[in-house]
């Protein structure tokens, strides 16, 4: 792939191109020095290969560790929690990579090492794939329809990654030794779906999440390949020659993805082309690059865990500053990266037998750079003689908004100009501050029109937080609950009651009953978990009458309501954006 320069080369090349006045622009890597923590002093076994978070509670990390099972801690590793009952084999043991369904965190997938034996005359794989349907408590092996594609057995099919539909979360693919293989039925049955693919060993499965029948697969091999048609057929994107083992895909645009092993490329065409990011160390050495992280907040910021520690880029790859230990911590060695939303990286380790190198990592990264701004502008319309008002935000990345204020203005149309961030957009708001009648809209290209009197309320699917006239605030205060598409209605649930209270309503539950009663100015709600009809102002009605399965239920412990219904039945307003996942609900009264 890449061939080591001599220092005396890399000077001539340098100089060559300043004589030239070249634009080729070169990537630099620079170094910091952190403060990593190890928090494995609970965790016996190693290496640790592949790090979790719950989707529903982000202080929850879990940790796959071989030769134990699957780590679990609350307290930032002060303590942890074995959960292996079902993990009975050695190669059970053997953990390649956990994944968890954001719908249902309760179901837990986990890919490990696989076992063959002979049944009948057949082989039969002993292990490889294991579900879990109690958060981990318990495993039990899932392996039906998972079996070697070739002649001779040369090595069992382990499974090295698993990726879920996000839009049918019954629908899942695993990466193995032998291929790629589908379920529908939420991984207890398996069918080839490598359609075309050769017959190789595969590390990574991707799915699109704009259109769940795009898929990219990657294999040591033979490069990079591209299904169209949910694995029937596939097309080779190339990097065949580059020694690549793992792949990644941007949270917001997923034409851009990157591929990592030997160094690193990235593709901004969906994999047509690839750029190599030249990733080298100070000494000018090339890291084999085992995972990539990019933050779903930022999608310039991205992490890579390496056989000689992690780098980081906060402009999309452009440059790299290498995250090195302020002290020295031997076999800095990693396997994988995440990033939790208050940024805290957290890294899995090879570490030794004992740990002195240590298993799992984490550092508070406080230098997060803010994506590049755009300038975006307001139009501002007021119809009172001596208009006073402040317009705030949209907020930068760590959520400082941006205050412009007009006053004694006319009557007249004015456009303001602020700096909008893309992928992390936060609403505008304006507030009136001294006049007492009338009416101030705004149009933006990141907001619909508001009248100043009214609430607008915007949330986000997975994101705990949501905003209220621009201010942010807890849906769940301390459970960190967040809205979730369940993706056999198609309908989004939330936990209803910081937006009623937002607008002014109020809330109970009767736990006999199992009912949430709403009230809101002229209008009384009465719902029940499971029942797909609803009471409002005392008239029975369909929750949703093109769909009689979606009703209220309970996740984690809190009542989760149809957003949609309950938004509409109080007068409100709701619009969805497919790009952003994001719902506004807006009430004009």
């Amino acid at each position: 792939m890449k061939n080591s320069k001599h220092l005396y080369n890399a000077i001539i090349i340098l100089l060559l191109f300043i004589l030239a006045s070249s634009t080729v622009c070169i990537a630099k890597t620079f170094e910091n020095n952190p403060d990593w923590i190890d928090i494995s002093a609970g965790i016996e076994g190693g290496p640790s290969l592949t790090l979790c978070f719950a989707p529903d509670n982000p202080d929850i990390l879990y940790a796959g560790v071989n030769g134990k099972g699957v780590y679990k801690t609350s307290d930032l590793g002060q303590n942890w929690t074995l959960l292996d009952k079902g993990l009975d084999t050695v190669n059970s043991k053997k953990i390649s990579v956990l994944k968890i369904d954001s719908v249902d965190p309760n179901i837990m997938f986990l890919g490990t090492g696989a076992g063959l034996k002979t049944e009948g005359g057949k082989w039969i794989v002993s292990d490889a794939f294991f579900k879990s349907t109690d958060g981990g408590n318990t495993w039990k092996v899932s392996n039906s329809g998972i079996i070697p594609k070739k002649s001779y057995i040369a090595s069992p099919p382990s499974v090295h990654d698993i990726t879920i539909d996000p839009g049918n979360h019954n629908n899942l693919y695993i990466a193995t030794a032998e291929g790629v293989f589908k379920s529908i039925d939420g991984g207890d049955n398996w069918a080839w779906s490598g359609g075309d693919l050769p017959k190789t060993g595969y590390s990574t499965i991707l799915i699109s999440h704009d259109n769940p029948k795009v898929l990219f697969a990657l294999s040591s091999l033979d490069g990079v390949f591209k299904s169209d048609d949910g694995g029937i057929t596939w097309k080779s994107l190339g990097l065949k020659d580059e020694r690549i083992s793992v792949l990644a895909m941007s949270p917001v645009d997923t034409g851009t993805i990157y591929a990592g092993g030997e160094g690193i490329f990235k593709s901004t065409d969906g994999g047509k082309t690839w750029a190599d990011l030249n990733l080298k160390n100070k000494n000018e050495l090339i890291p084999w690059v085992n995972d990539i992280e990019i933050s779903s907040q930022n999608s310039s910021l991205i992490y890579l865990a390496t056989n000689i520690g992690v780098f980081k880029s906060d402009n999309g790859g452009q440059d790299w500053i290498e995250l090195k230990p302020s002290k020295l911590i031997l076999f800095w060695s990693l396997n994988d990266v995440v990033l939790s939303q208050d940024n805290v990286l957290y890294s899995a380790a090879n570490g030794f037998s004992g740990k002195p190198g240590g298993l799992v990592w984490m550092w508070k990264d406080e230098g997060i750079i803010p994506p590049q701004e755009n300038t975006g502008s307001i139009i501002v319309k007021t119809n009172l003689s001596n208009a006073s008002f402040t317009i705030t935000g949209p907020s930068t990345y760590q959520g400082t908004g941006t205050t412009y204020q007009i006053k004694d203005a006319p009557i007249g149309e004015y456009t303001v100009t602020f700096n909008a961030v893309e992928g992390y957009i936060t609403p505008l708001s304006i507030k009136k501050t001294l006049d007492t009648g009338g009416t101030i809209t705004f149009n933006a290209n990141y907001s619909k029109v508001i009248e100043e009197k009214g609430t607008t309320i915007i949330l986000y699917v997975g994101n705990p937080m949501m905003y209220v006239n621009g201010v942010e605030q807890e849906i769940d205060p301390g459970r960190r609950t967040a809205p979730v598409i369940i993706s056999k209605w198609g309908r989004t649930i939330v936990p209803i009651r910081a937006l009623v209270e937002s607008l002014g309503g109020t809330i109970s539950w009767d736990d006999i009953e199992r009912k949430v009663t709403i009230n809101f100015k002229s209008v009384l709600i009465e719902l029940q978990i499971d029942n797909p009809k609803a009471r409002v102002n005392g008239s029975e009605k369909w929750i949703d009458p093109d769909n009689h399965d979606v009703r209220p239920t309970i996740i984690n412990s809190r009542t989760m309501l149809p957003l949609r219904f309950i938004a509409e039945s109080l007068g409100c307003n709701v619009d969805w954006n497919s790009n952003t996942k994001a719902i506004t609900v807006t009430y004009e009264g």
